[in-house]
């Protein structure tokens, strides 16, 4: 379908919002520089012009656990059993930040209510009214106890070992999840499970240089007649080296293997609608939507937070990220040498064609088709491969 056609009012008024928006962006930024520079805050950076800032605090990892608009929810690493996530803005030259990102922060005490009988003072005339150094301890603690509200901002982001990227509406890509270890491809009985979906994940797991584990969910329905066919299965991907489990989110007993596997590793869900991710997600986090109902009405995040990425801690161990931009996401950006390298089985028989551009179809001394003759290389693997790059050429 074409694109609608603007008017020149349209064109002017969508031209003069953007313009706004970049300025506003620009005005934050620079206070928030200043607040950096002066090791002070203003609340007027976070919205918040009557907010009674006292100090920036000191440099501090943590991770970011979601991401709400120009608003990310980041944990220290120094957090209690108690301890709120943190509420930030972020630095706009930081780029885009994702659910499990490690950063650094530095947090502002402030009052949202600032006292009517004593303005705001700056650093500057704090210390040229500066008492004894007895009295500014008391006085450091007194004003800490009217203290009610904490934010802060992320002044660096540190290197991603692994990210999830989405493509975006205009053409380019965007991380919905970083840092992750484990890549969990879910499949059922129903819907039959696709070999050529599976295959995607995978790519997309080699690629974000993730672990993939391919897990049979649902086994307490397997048909009589699927059994054969579902072992045949996870019996080719475990000649690939690729873990499998089986296990069903009903069955709690089931997931322990599954739990031993996500102790101290960042993991994800994908897999296609119906398989029983969200029944799994609730099965290892039952408090999960207590959660997110909790997060929502401290941070006034609205209502449509749950479509959001959010990093979650298991309580047995290790931390699992939901989105439904990591349940499905494209392969159009890679290139063909990408997609051939995460097929590593036929990588490694391609490697021996006798021609360097050979295109595994009718090519004389082609080991790729001589290996599909023989069975060396699986059928529905290659079919894959195949489709994969015909899409890609669609694209």
């Amino acid at each position: 379908m074409s694109k609608r056609k603007l008017s020149k009012q349209q064109a002017w008024r969508i031209k003069k919002i953007q313009s706004e928006r970049a300025l506003r962006a620009l005005r934050k930024e620079q206070q928030i520089e200043r607040q950096l520079q002066a090791g002070s805050a203003a609340g007027e950076a976070f919205g918040n012009e009557n907010a009674d800032f006292e100090h920036l605090g000191e440099e501090q990892p943590g991770r970011v656990i979601a991401h709400y608009g120009t608003t990310l929810l980041v944990e220290p690493d120094n957090r209690g059993e108690t301890t709120e996530p943190i509420s930030c803005h972020f630095r706009s030259h930081l780029g885009h930040l994702a659910a499990g990102d490690r950063v650094i922060i530095r947090l502002q005490l402030f009052n949202s209510e600032p006292s009517k009988s004593e303005p705001f003072k700056s650093e500057s005339s704090k210390s040229e009214h500066s008492k004894s150094e007895h009295s500014e301890s008391e006085h450091s603690k007194s004003e800490s106890s009217t203290f009610d509200r904490v934010q802060g901002v992320i002044v660096a982001r540190l290197e991603r070992h692994s990210e999830i990227l989405r493509p975006t509406q205009h053409g380019g890509l965007k991380p919905v999840a970083a840092n992750v270890d484990l890549m969990l491809i879910v499949i059922a009985p129903v819907p039959t499970a696709s070999t050529e979906l599976i295959d995607r994940y995978l790519v997309g797991a080699s690629v974000s240089r993730i672990r993939p584990i391919l897990l049979l969910n649902k086994v307490d329905v397997i048909a009589q007649d699927q059994e054969s066919s579902l072992n045949e299965l996870l019996s080719l991907y475990q000649s690939l080296g690729i873990t499998t489990l089986r296990l069903s989110a009903k069955d709690i007993t089931s997931l322990d293997p599954l739990l031993a596997v996500l102790q101290n590793q960042t993991s994800v869900f994908v897999g296609q609608s119906g398989v029983g991710k969200s029944s799994l997600v609730n099965a290892l986090l039952p408090d999960e939507s207590l959660q997110i109902g909790a997060l929502s009405a401290t941070h006034n995040l609205g209502r449509h937070t749950t479509t959001m990425a959010r990093l979650y801690r298991l309580p047995s161990g290790g931390s699992l990220i939901d989105s439904p931009g990591i349940r499905d996401f494209g392969l159009w950006h890679l290139s063909k040498d990408s997609v051939l390298a995460a097929f590593e089985d036929i990588d490694a028989v391609a490697r021996q064609c006798q021609f360097r551009n050979c295109q595994h179809q009718k090519e004389p001394g082609c080991r790729v088709q001589q290996a599909l003759t023989t069975g060396e290389l699986h059928a529905s693997r290659f079919a894959s491969y195949q489709r994969i790059l015909k899409q890609m050429d669609k694209t």
